[in-house]
């Protein structure tokens, strides 16, 4: 499986429907593509011009990340191994890396979610 993920051009996680608590997370994850990608594309490195998200996100964020695919280890493949990697929500996708900086408050500091950290978002 290494190797299929390591030769695929992108890899989409596919959460499941969009919900109105996916909804916040995906319009919050899209304005930061936007700004990141004003930036250079998207850049592991640069961090998105953004302000932490409020609560109402990170409560969102919070249900989201309850969601199966995150429970399951078999997923760390996919997240190791992809060289693009995509998260979508219903019809919305942003990239991966968008995910685990807002879940970081976009400064790779302190987490903005009080529930558990999946392994899938510490790499």
């Amino acid at each position: 499986m290494d190797r299929i993920y390591g030769q695929a051009i992108r890899t989409i996680v596919y959460l499941r429907e969009e919900t109105p608590g996916s909804r916040i997370v995906f319009r919050e994850l899209d304005e930061a593509a936007k700004a990141l990608g004003k930036q250079c594309g998207y850049c592991d490195q640069l961090e998105p011009d953004r302000p932490q998200p409020h609560a109402p996100i990170a409560e969102a964020l919070d249900d989201l990340i309850l969601r199966p695919w995150f429970r399951r280890v078999w997923v760390l493949q996919e997240v190791y191994a992809s060289k693009s990697l995509n998260v979508m929500c219903g019809s919305t996708q942003v990239p991966w890396i968008l995910l685990r900086k807002c879940m970081y408050g976009y400064s790779n500091h302190d987490r903005i979610t009080k529930g558990y950290e999946p392994y899938a978002l510490r790499i």
